[in-house]
């Protein structure tokens, strides 16, 4: 016996998404801060801060870009 599932569509809503071209900082950003000099890994907007490979998240305010991310190297 089969049975009938009945699907209930719910409505759409516009998403505005940030393009990468308004971000301050990149993964991969060579960049200078109070603690010394470190790789981006992330950002966290909602706390304006950037995440490094070894010093951790750092205040966004309190660094400087020294280099742009670029691209794919192989080693």
């Amino acid at each position: 016996m089969k049975q009938h599932v009945q699907i209930i569509a719910n409505p759409g809503r516009k998403l505005y998404r940030r393009s990468n071209k308004d971000m301050l900082f990149r993964p991969g950003d060579i960049i200078r801060c109070p603690k010394g000099v470190d790789v981006v890994r992330g950002w966290a907007s909602s706390h304006r801060k950037v995440i490094t490979e070894n010093l951790g998240k750092i205040k966004q305010r309190d660094c400087t870009k020294i280099l742009n991310n670029s691209g794919m190297c192989v080693i």
